[in-house]
């Protein structure tokens, strides 16, 4: 596998994991007690009405992310980032228009 390809599968994990880190840090802010929080979170990812929104919001998190590989000259990594992004778009775009919205 050349150097390319591994930056830019170093790239799209960093752009995977990213924003589902931050939601797991903020909705840790968020409970505040250790006991409720792990079942909480994962009830909380499979909310129907939330979980699109709030990982639209947590992929903000990879544009200082994409900003710093692109100042360090590392264009395949900042590439990976913004697929993973794209990844995340499209999950995002299909789980409101197919599952939220097949409701009501």
């Amino acid at each position: 596998m050349s150097k390319y390809v591994k930056q830019f599968l170093v790239g799209t994990g960093i752009g995977l994991i990213t924003p589902f880190a931050g939601l797991f840090v903020y909705w840790l802010f968020v409970w505040r007690n250790i006991a409720t929080f792990i079942p909480g979170f994962f009830v909380k990812m499979y909310d129907v009405k939330l979980i699109a929104s709030h990982f639209g919001l947590a992929c903000v998190l990879n544009l200082p992310l994409f900003y710093l590989f692109m100042n360090k000259d590392k264009y395949k990594t900042a590439q990976g980032i913004i697929f993973g992004t794209l990844i995340y778009a499209f999950y995002i775009f299909y789980y409101k228009l197919f599952v939220v919205g097949t409701g009501d």
